[in-house]
């Protein structure tokens, strides 16, 4: 048989580097440099085949060991770069670069590679020159391109970076990763059914392309395309199984559509495949809150601040439901934690002031209050909390003061006019009260307080049949309301419609006893109160200081969170003068779930598809969804 020549044995070498058999590629190169131990072209491939097995010290030695015999030879240069970048030796390696180019100043891919160490110490002006300097050379390079595109993404250059993706198609429209990340810049310029179109476009090129769906779900979310959604997460559970990601997706789009049933089956599965997976743990505690399931939310919380201790959001929404569960003292504790370790976290200070006003510490509460004004000076909300504080020990110029600073920043804000009307009713301004009162009215004929002070003025005012027909309007707007959680507030509601009674006509007065027995007979046995609590002042949604679900609100845990990650470029380890290889390296996308209810949050801090080697992130909740 006859023996291979030097030349041929190199080109079965780059035919086995090409496919991926390293180890082959090593052990034909071995056996040349054994025959010819100074074949200069030989070395160069071993290096590059010792880059990438991994071995790069050996893959530096070999380029050095070239350059050492040929100082002029482009390639040795060009490739020594490569390694020195994938080891983190940035400055030695934009040094072999610029030698490379020194010697041939026209080669787009030596261009193309610089390029990327630059982008890689974020120095991202000279990047897109050398981006740019490539695209010019060797208009045809289309990972230029892609790469160019990331680097205006990241400058938030967004109309850059889609002319860039959209010249990168024209020249190859089978680019799935440059489908990819258009779709993804798409998406954070607000465009989203062009956006849509994209991904659609990436996942057709390549349908096993679970990243690509995974975004394309979250997109759908943004959309409000929910069922479409639901299909996209269904496809990657059929693709893979136990992908976490789109079963905590699923559960937010399920959420979106009041599934909750089903959306707590999904994120329990996630929890089944993966207990510390943080994001289904939010999610799941978010909505059970969210559905007024206190205990099974405060349980999730639990696991989760157990997981992330550092977590401050997460022990934030742990305290919240501690708080709803009027277990005060607990909650205050985490919220002092938090302040511990973060003076200036708003949400904390509020908490902490209103557990405190809840525990009667008053003096507390108002240091809380003033310290948010210093942390939040424009949040407005301290101002309420303080104007509350100040009605109650009957401050009433405090009071006013206060409430007025904080509708001079919010004059619709009808809980603050609420507040307003009290403060004046409780100095008998009746005639300023009235007037709060019947513009509220005006504005939103069904609130309940409204009516309920303005029947308390009839009623002072001696217009006994004004305040009844008011009191009715109160009645009827607590009935059609949830029944059972303001059961004691229609009883209540009754008794003073009663008392307004004893001073009405008294040749009607049996008339309406008769109305209100038919009234009374539907089923309100709760229990006696006492008399003091029978007041409906107390019972009223109270602006003087109720804790309320809005007032504390838990964090938003999900939102999903697509790892809309933008795909890179790997740099070109060249074979010889005509010959260059690139690889692309997957990534994975993974959504999150966070609520309230921004469902996607969706592409920020995510990396692009550049070096065509990056890896996808992991998506925004609650639904934080696995964005």
């Amino acid at each position: 048989m006859k023996s291979m020549t030097p030349q041929e044995i190199l080109t079965r070498a780059k035919t086995a580097f090409r496919m991926g058999d390293y180890q082959e590629a090593e052990k034909l190169l071995g056996k040349i440099l054994k025959q010819t131990p100074g074949f200069l072209a030989g070395q160069n491939l071993l290096g590059s085949v010792y880059d990438r097995l991994g071995r790069y010290d050996q893959a530096i030695e070999q380029f050095r060991q070239v350059i050492a015999v040929e100082k002029d030879y482009t390639e040795a240069h060009n490739n020594l770069g490569v390694t020195l970048k994938n080891v983190g030796r940035f400055e030695e390696a934009t040094s072999a670069f610029k030698k490379a180019l020194a010697l041939d100043p026209e080669r787009a891919d030596i261009h193309y590679n610089l390029g990327n160490v630059y982008k890689r110490v974020e120095d991202y002006s000279r990047a897109i020159e050398e981006f740019s300097k490539a695209k010019e050379l060797n208009p045809d390079f289309v990972p230029t391109y892609n790469n160019l595109g990331t680097i205006y993404e990241k400058l938030g250059r967004y109309d850059d970076a889609v002319r860039i993706y959209r010249l990168g198609l024209q020249v190859d429209e089978n680019q799935a990763k440059i489908h990819y990340n258009l779709g993804i810049v798409l998406e954070k310029a607000g465009k989203l059914s062009e956006a849509k179109l994209e991904l659609k476009s990436a996942v057709k090129l390549d349908p096993s392309w679970v990243d690509g769906y995974n975004n394309l779900g979250v997109v759908l979310q943004e959309l409000g395309e929910h069922r479409e959604a639901i299909d996209v997460f269904k496809k990657i559970r059929k693709l893979e199984p136990d992908n976490i990601q789109a079963c905590n997706n699923l559960g937010v789009v399920y959420s979106r559509l009041n599934r909750n049933d089903e959306a707590i089956q999904c994120y329990r599965e996630v929890l089944q495949i993966n207990p510390t997976y943080t994001l289904a743990v939010a999610n799941l505690g978010a909505l059970l809150q969210e559905n007024k399931l206190y205990s099974e939310a405060l349980s999730e919380y639990e696991k989760l601040v157990k997981l992330e201790p550092e977590d401050l959001e997460a022990r934030y929404n742990f305290g919240n439901s501690l708080l709803y569960l009027e277990r005060y003292e607990e909650a205050a504790e985490q919220f002092e934690e938090i302040l511990k370790r973060d003076q200036r976290h708003s949400k904390s200070l509020r908490a902490l002031g209103k557990v405190n006003h809840l525990l009667g510490k008053v003096s507390q509460a108002e240091e809380c209050y003033r310290k948010l004004s210093e942390v939040s000076p424009d949040n407005m909300e301290h101002r309420f909390d303080l104007a509350v504080l100040a009605k109650e020990r009957k401050d009433y110029q405090q009071a006013e003061q206060e409430i007025k600073d904080y509708l001079d920043k919010d004059p619709q804000n009808e809980r603050a006019r609420l507040l307003l009307g009290e403060i004046y009713f409780e100095q008998s301004l009746m005639k300023h009260a009235a007037q709060i009162f019947q513009d509220i009215l005006d504005e939103n004929p069904e609130s309940i307080e409204a009516h309920y002070y303005l029947s308390r003025i009839y009623r002072h005012e001696g217009e006994v049949e004004k305040a009844m027909a008011s009191l009715e309007q109160v009645m009827t707007l607590q009935g059609s309301g949830e029944k059972g959680s303001d059961l004691d507030k229609f009883r209540d509601t009754l008794e003073l419609y009663e008392e307004a009674i004893a001073q009405y006509k008294p040749q009607v007065k049996e008339e309406w006893r008769r109305s209100l027995k038919n009234l009374k007979g539907y089923s309100f046995d709760t229990g006696e109160k006492e008399e003091e609590e029978l007041e409906f002042d107390s019972l009223i949604l109270d602006a003087a200081g109720q804790l309320e679900e809005d007032a504390v609100p838990i964090i938003n845990i999900g939102d999903s969170e697509p790892v809309l990650a933008i795909e890179e470029e790997e740099e070109i380890l060249k074979l010889d003068d005509t010959e260059e290889d690139w690889e692309e390296d997957e990534s994975s996308v993974d959504l999150e779930d966070n609520r309230p209810p921004s469902l996607i949050n969706l592409l920020s801090d995510q990396d692009l598809y550049g070096d065509m080697a990056a890896a996808p992130r992991q998506a925004p909740s609650q639904p934080q969804a696995a964005k």
